[in-house]
């Protein structure tokens, strides 16, 4: 496990690692996620990547608390994410436009919103963080909203999804959620849906 318990031991990740804010999510009902502190999650939490910087080899993702993912981000000089929550009716999911990392605001291409939310989506349904292509995958969408991803994007991910131990597509993973959070929203992802049926690939963002 990724052990950041402590400032000096997150002093010393950060020289040692690349340290990545990949989301910053809502915990759900029912849900449980443990931090590098040791601490178990209980509100809102960070999800970082680390790649060691002798050896991109040794690379993986972690979670944390406000407390630490604030003193993260001020070793990296990060302003931070966004909070992604699925139970908001403002939340980012629902924003036509994002700001991208060069600060100016961008109208979300349909398809990129979609893969966006999705990628979102499956980090609070899964227990196990995000790490590598996935990850990179969703830094491209936040930096380039306003593109059409391509096609080999979606099928990655969607193979991804695919992995899933219960065997389910992501709307059922979060009708999963929603027998304990109701007021979940609905999610669609008809776009990703047509690219998919163009190429005879049967979709696991929904059925």
């Amino acid at each position: 496990m990724f052990n950041c318990r402590g400032e000096k031991c997150r002093e010393e990740k950060v020289k040692e690692y690349e340290i990545i804010p990949l989301s910053h999510s809502k915990l759900l009902i029912g849900q449980q996620k443990k931090s590098c502190t040791g601490d178990i999650l209980t509100d809102s939490y960070y999800l970082f990547e680390y790649k060691k910087k002798i050896d991109p080899s040794d690379t993986g993702g972690f979670y944390c608390g406000s407390h630490a993912a604030k003193h993260f981000l001020q070793l990296i000089n990060h302003p931070g994410l966004p909070l992604f929550n699925p139970l908001s009716q403002l939340g980012v999911t629902n924003a036509q436009t994002v700001s991208s990392y060069s600060s100016v605001k961008k109208k979300w291409d349909p398809k990129a919103k979609e893969l966006y939310d999705a990628i979102n989506l499956l980090i609070i349904c899964w227990d196990t963080p995000i790490y590598g292509a996935l990850a990179k995958i969703k830094a491209g969408l936040e930096k380039f909203p306003d593109k059409e991803p391509f096609d080999k994007k979606i099928l990655f991910v969607n193979n991804v999804i695919k992995k899933d131990a219960r065997k389910r597509v992501l709307t059922q993973m979060l009708n999963d959620l929603r027998n304990l959070n109701p007021s979940l929203r609905q999610f669609t992802f008809n776009q990703l849906n047509a690219v998919l049926n163009s190429k005879n690939v049967d979709s696991y963002f929904e059925k």
